[in-house]
């Protein structure tokens, strides 16, 4: 496997081979360039690329040494994330000389665009094929089209840029206590993704998410809502209260069905979010908000979490909006193996003999739309280990179950996976960690992580039985 001099894995090996295909940057609503991708960037369009290979650079060009090397026009043959696989004008037909490039950092230009500083001139291994290639050139891109002008250049700029700056203040999720937030700093942006600090500040702890992530928000968000945050000396100031995103369809559905403790539901457990499992509602909180205990745990006889009044550290809060949160019966009907309560067996249990056995009710959960969101077993993409959310893998969809994704680590086993929301700021098209220069884990460094991502689970787990 192919690695870029920073370490980070190349795709460019794997692109070649032909059951390979990545998922079109379109399909993710927070990749640069998305929203237009679908229309800007298509299979057919022509554009002027910098020859970059001294082998194929008229000659010319190379006794002039410093010389800037020339321009040539070449057609997109394929599409795979950010990458293109192009082929020189004058070849058709012939794709022996076809070769990959990413069209957000090679230097490639719309036709006709005039935004660089070099003149068009065809490759050696095409000058022959006419002693006048300017009017063969203009005879070829006769009703060609071409991407936007400034489009791919702009990829760079959207790509690095963020609605945060460093030194903002947030309320994070705190990932050694996931009941309570924590206020933390951004620290370091890395495109949209950023590095959050928490305050006080200890100089080693920290945590990485997408600036879109559901886990952070903003300065008094906690106070409005009722949830728990760490208290510090900077909250003494004071921090307007800033309303959670909640839809009025939801406010409705809020008022139409009431939430109570003890109520049952599936959900994407927070501390191993390959497992979807039996949880409950310990806690109704403001504006559509619940604190949800995953019941496939030991339960822990000498904590006090049944009181609404004292939290248990393993309780997460979702938003009923969440995609990760559903009905009693989803994984049934998804044919999805369901994680129960700790203690039952996978294979015997039921939701209609446990909600009797207990005495308690079935949440009544909003469906999720139906949406046709494009991906497709076996598509490639980079996706954050939400574990360990510093690293950023090679990974590929396994399942698709409605809304839901199941992505694997490319090189790990299935008790590695996670499920995601499709469209979920941690999963990001083929060349987006070139594009923000952030390193790409390959499947040649799966130990070493397993490794990372077992500590992490562990500290959060704070060493409970599980049921797997």
């Amino acid at each position: 496997m192919a690695k870029a001099k920073n370490g980070s894995f190349d795709w460019v090996k794997l692109l070649h081979f032909s059951n390979f295909e990545a998922a079109s940057v379109c399909l993710m609503q927070h990749a640069p360039g998305s929203e237009t991708w679908k229309d800007a960037v298509a299979v057919g369009m022509k554009l002027e690329l910098r020859i970059h290979d001294l082998k194929i650079c008229p000659k010319k060009f190379l006794d002039k040494g410093s010389a800037q090397p020339p321009f040539w026009v070449a057609t997109i043959i394929k599409l795979q994330g950010y990458y293109a696989l192009v082929r020189y004008e004058g070849m058709e037909g012939d794709s022996s000389k076809d070769f990959w490039i990413h069209l957000g950092l090679y230097d490639v230009h719309p036709i006709g665009a005039n935004t660089h500083d070099g003149v068009l001139i065809p490759p050696k291994f095409l000058a022959k094929i006419t002693s006048d290639w300017r009017n063969y050139i203009i005879n070829a891109l006769c009703g060609a089209r071409t991407v936007p002008a400034d489009y791919l250049t702009s990829l760079k700029t959207v790509a690095v840029s963020s609605k945060y700056r460093v030194g903002d203040q947030l309320e994070v999720v705190d990932k050694y206590k996931i009941s309570q937030l924590r206020e933390a700093r951004v620290s370091k942006l890395f495109g949209q993704r950023m590095y959050l600090r928490y305050i006080p500040d200890m100089g080693y702890d920290g945590f990485f998410c997408h600036e879109d992530s559901s886990l952070i928000h903003l300065p008094g968000w906690a106070a409005h809502i009722g949830h728990n945050i760490q208290e510090t000396s900077s909250r003494k100031k004071k921090c307007a209260p800033v309303p959670p995103s909640i839809s009025s369809s939801m406010v409705t559905f809020c008022n139409e069905h009431v939430f109570t403790t003890g109520m049952k539901l599936e959900a994407v457990d927070p501390l191993s979010p390959g497992r979807i499992c039996a949880a409950s509602i310990c806690k109704v909180l403001k504006f559509g908000h619940l604190m949800i205990k995953i019941e496939s745990y030991e339960v822990d006889n000498t904590s006090t979490s049944s009181s609404e009044t004292s939290e248990s550290g393993d309780w997460f809060c979702y938003s009923i909006e969440s995609p990760y949160i559903f009905e009693c019966g989803f994984c049934e009907e998804h044919d999805i193996s369901l994680i129960p309560p700790y203690g039952y067996q996978t294979e015997s249990f039921k939701w209609e003999a446990y909600l009797r056995e207990t005495g308690t009710k079935a949440a009544s959960i909003p469906s999720k739309p139906l949406i046709n969101h494009g991906f497709k077993e076996g598509m490639k993409l980079e996706m954050a280990d939400l574990m360990t959310p510093i690293q950023i893998h090679m990974s590929t969809v396994i399942q698709r179950a409605g809304h839901l994704l199941r992505i694997r680590f490319d090189g790990w086993d299935e008790q590695w996976d996670q499920w995601m929301d499709a469209q979920s700021p941690d999963m990001y098209p083929v060349g987006w960690c070139a594009l923000v220069k952030y390193p790409l884990q390959s499947a040649q460094n799966g130990a070493q992580q397993k490794r990372l991502r077992s500590t992490a689970r562990r500290q959060r787990q704070n060493g409970k039985k599980v049921n797997h």
